[in-house]
Parts: C-alpha cells; sequence; structure tokens
C-alpha cells in the first residue's frame, strides 16, 4: 500500500521495527495530582506554547480527530500552537519525540514495548485510543473464506516490517487454527491491494481503521475480515505519547495537551462526516468518505465500557500488562519493560 494505504503502525524488534505503526487518579512521576484542565482564560494571557505533534504513518482519514482539535481551536483555547507532522510509524515517533524534535506523537503500544525492551527509548503512552485490538486479516468475499480456519492452506500478503505476520500464530491459537499451514509473500505497501483485488494472493493483512481506504481501493468490492480482537486478543494499541522528561518537567502542560486532544478526538467520534470534511480540507489527497469512514471505525476502537466508566483515553494498568506480557511472547523479547515505565497514569479527565 502507498503511504495513503498504510493502515497501521507496526511493531517488531531489532530490524523489523521500522514502522512501530484516564486511569484512577495516581500521582504522575514528578508530577501534581491529576485534575481537569486548565482554564482557557488562564492560558490566554501566556504566548501559545509552539507543539510539534508527530502521527503515526502519513497523512490518512484516521488522524481527523487530531485536526478536528486544531480546526475547533480546542489546542488553542488549551494554549498551544500545534503542527502536524507526518510520521513513519510508531518507532519514527518514538525515536523523534526522545531526539527532541517533536513533543507529543501517535504511536503504537506494542512499538514502544519493543522499543523500550531494546533501545529503552524514554517515551511513554498518555492516553490510548485504539483500546481493541486493531489488527486483521482481509479477503476478498468472493474467495469464500469464512471463518479463521479457512485461513489454512492460503497466502496472506503484508510488508516484510509489518508486525502482523509475527502476531499472527497468537492469533492463531486463541482462533483455534494451524498457523504453520499459511504462508507469507512479503510486498511492497504499495502493491499489497492490487495482490489482493487481481487474486495473486487470498488475502492481506492490516490495521482495521484502514477498511474504508482498502475497500475503496479493491473498487469496491466486498471483503471478509477476521479480526484478531474477535478470537480474544486483548491488547492496546495506539496512543498519545510523550517524553518521560517532559512528564516529569511539566505534567500540568502535558495533562491541558492530552485533555484539548481528546476532547478533539471526542467531537470527531461524535461528528464522523465532519471530521472527514475537516481532514480533507487539510489533505485534499485524503477523500472526505474515507476520512469519515475511519474516523467512525477509530470512535469504534476508542469508546469501550472501560472508557465510558474512566473516561476517554484511561489506560487500566491490568490491561498493559496483558499487552506486554502477549507481544513479549509473539516478538520474542528477552528482557520486557516494567509497566511503569510503559505508560503514565493521571493524564486523562475522568467521564463526564
Amino acid at each position: 500500500m502507498s503511504a495513503g494505504l498504510r493502515t497501521r503502525p507496526l511493531v517488531a524488534v531489532c530490524a523489523t521495527l521500522l514502522l512501530l505503526g484516564a486511569c484512577a487518579p495516581a500521582r504522575p512521576s514528578g508530577g501534581a495530582p491529576s485534575g481537569q484542565a486548565a482554564p482557557a482564560a488562564a492560558q490566554a494571557a501566556q504566548a501559545p506554547r509552539k507543539i510539534t505533534f508527530v502521527t503515526d504513518f502519513g497523512f490518512l482519514g484516521r488522524h481527523s480527530m487530531f485536526y478536528t482539535a486544531l480546526d475547533k481551536g480546542y489546542w488553542k483555547d488549551a494554549g498551544f500552537d500545534v503542527s502536524i507532522v507526518r510520521g513513519t510509524g510508531s518507532l519514527d515517533v518514538l525515536k523523534q519525540i526522545a531526539a527532541g524534535k517533536a513533543d507529543f506523537g501517535f504511536a503504537d503500544a506494542g512499538a514502544l514495548i519493543a522499543a523500550r525492551a531494546s533501545e529503552d527509548i524514554p517515551v511513554k503512552e498518555l492516553a490510548i485510543i485504539y483500546q481493541r485490538a486493531p489488527q486483521g486479516i482481509y479477503c476478498l468475499e468472493e474467495s469464500g473464506l469464512r471463518v479463521p480456519k479457512d485461513l489454512e492452506g492460503k497466502v496472506i500478503s503484508d510488508t516484510a516490517a509489518s508486525s502482523l505476520p509475527k502476531i499472527f500464530p497468537a492469533y492463531a491459537r486463541l482462533a483455534g487454527f494451524d498457523s504453520s499451514k499459511v504462508t507469507w509473500k512479503y510486498a511492497d505497501s504499495a502493491a499489497l491491494p492490487a495482490l489482493l483485488n487481481s487474486k495473486q494472493v487470498d488475502c492481506v493483512s492490516q490495521f482495521i481503521v484502514g477498511e474504508p481506504l482498502l475497500a475503496a481501493a479493491v473498487g469496491g468490492k466486498k471483503l471478509t475480515r477476521f479480526l484478531f480482537a474477535d478470537a480474544g486478543m486483548d491488547m492496546y494499541a495506539n496512543g498519545i505519547v510523550t517524553a518521560s522528561d517532559t512528564i516529569s518537567k511539566d505534567p500540568e502542560m502535558v495533562r491541558r495537551f492530552v485533555a484539548a486532544t481528546l476532547k478533539g478526538a471526542q467531537y470527531a467520534f461524535d461528528h464522523p462526516d465532519e471530521a472527514g470534511q475537516i481532514m480533507h480540507q487539510n489533505h485534499p489527497e485524503v477523500t472526505a468518505d474515507v476520512a469519515a469512514g475511519e474516523t467512525r471505525i477509530v470512535g469504534e476502537l476508542a469508546i469501550t465500557d472501560d472508557t465510558r466508566q474512566h473516561g476517554l483515553g484511561h489506560i487500566d494498568p491490568a490491561r498493559m500488562e496483558k499487552t506486554r506480557d502477549l507481544l513479549t511472547e509473539a516478538l520474542e523479547i528477552a528482557q520486557p519493560s516494567p509497566v511503569d515505565e510503559l505508560y503514565a497514569p493521571g493524564f486523562t479527565p475522568p467521564a463526564p
């Protein structure tokens, strides 16, 4: 797939880690007690703080929530002058933030888990947007594949840097089939939709948020999807991240930024068509319909029983630990990091 069709951030270790695509009140490391974002009026007397925010991969419809925060003035009202820049994968996001080239970003928890273990990158998740596992396998409906076990004997395509083939055996165990009977064919991202459409492969793997764009790329043909979450794979994915040092030095600024970003996300989820138009206005290459479709799916990933109770972006320590353990096994991480090095509690507003 092209950058426009890149459908997820990618988790991998070492050479393959190339594209790795509020909780209960607590005191963050070095911070003040949790609380609401500072009133906008209190920020008006100060010059806006310039912030660089980096996406996980390119500029895609799923990023409408960030442009909504920009367009609606939520970031400005919180005292920020934000520039949104293109990322090239979650690992890129983490490295840019660790190097001080970006202040905040959108990155996969799996990428962070791997990067913390292999490179000790000092970045933490602040709020998880993809509360459900977004990974999936997509096939043409006309192929006749109906249940996960039908994938045995088939050919699935993805990029060589993708984490999905590494996580796939864990999904197969949960779904009740033999992953060793599946053949993987690696190709350039731009080629994946054509390979599927021409039936040179049986399926492709990607994140569910890219489904509207994939459907458009195969000419509107109906797709069959096998989602990892449907098999019981319970793990976090993408969220808002920043440097550990930033959290320690200016926790109130971090809290204000997270609150304003989540306000934009919630508005986008409540008004996906408008959010799609906002994304299209900022990036005409992204059609409003595709952006609206991706925004709806992001909302489905983001809004869960847990976030309804605790607030959008909430990170549960037990689920973060479960995510770490699952990916530690799948990615063969020798020395996983402690959970408290992976996320910072207390930075998401409570549920309304």
